[in-house]
């Protein structure tokens, strides 16, 4: 934004210099050579051209007057939009740094608790456990940044940004998928087993494991100072995740690459 300031104060400056050049010729240049063409006409004396001489002396020093006048105040007012062009500069990194901290701190929470709940049970969900609407305390929590947020997501690079939306959808369809579940167990009024808990529970360890590749390009994209203060905080309410003896973005990467 301010290298685009910059470009269009060139051209206005040419402008202005332009302007106040012809303006200074216009009034002083233009009616001494009438002048001199009066007196050159009228045959004058030496008295009538000294008069002359000194009149076109006193334009040119007049129009050089009007000329540096012009320029000076052009490079006040050049100054005073440069500062403008700087404040604005520092207001945007200003918003752009607490538009990723917040989103890291919200997404690293999201993450953490995703990889402690896949750890635990899903990943190894028994099946002579049965799916019951239990499941309901699975699903990922509301977000409270990205809809404060949500008007400043252009901020973030074009890199970052789709990582950082593909996992706030994945947690709304691993949300909706736990819900789907936990309603059908409710109409059924019965615990469901068999195939299609199977089925079930599979839907729903594939949408936990959704989550873990947009979680971690999201985090690595925003990359904000001290980010491991934030990690640390989730590892402090997620005990599965603590027992890995991972960070949160280590066990996402081992996770994503079969290692965990």
């Amino acid at each position: 934004m301010s290298k685009q300031i910059e470009r269009s104060l060139k051209p206005a400056s040419v402008a202005v210099i332009s302007f106040a050049v012809g303006l200074a010729f216009s009034f002083f240049t233009l009616p001494l050579w009438v002048t001199f063409a009066i007196n050159l006409a009228r045959d004058g004396g030496r008295a009538d051209w000294l008069g002359v001489s000194g009149n076109v002396a006193g334009g040119i020093i007049g129009g050089a007057m009007t000329l540096v006048a012009a320029v000076v105040a052009w490079r006040g007012i050049e100054h005073q939009v440069q500062k403008q062009v700087d404040l604005a500069a520092d207001l945007l990194e200003q918003d752009r740094a607490a538009l990723k901290a917040g989103l890291y701190a919200e997404i690293s929470d999201r993450a953490a608790r995703c990889v402690n709940d896949y750890v635990n049970p899903w990943r190894d969900w028994p099946r002579t456990r049965f799916l019951t609407t239990d499941i309901r305390k699975f699903t990922p929590t509301e977000n409270v940044v990205l809809p404060a947020v949500a008007g400043k997501l252009g901020l973030l690079d074009a890199s970052t940004l789709p990582a950082v939306t593909q996992f706030y959808f994945r947690l709304a369809v691993l949300a909706q998928a736990i819900d789907f579940v936990a309603s059908e167990t409710e109409r059924n009024d019965t615990a469901v087993t068999g195939l299609l808990q199977d089925q079930h529970v599979n839907m729903i360890k594939e949408r936990f494991y959704s989550c873990f590749d947009p979680a971690l390009r999201a985090l690595n994209g925003l990359d904000v100072p001290e980010a491991e203060r934030f990690e640390d905080e989730a590892l402090k309410i997620y005990p599965h995740l603590k027992r890995t003896g991972r960070s949160v973005r280590e066990a996402l990467e081992d996770l994503t690459t079969g290692r965990l």
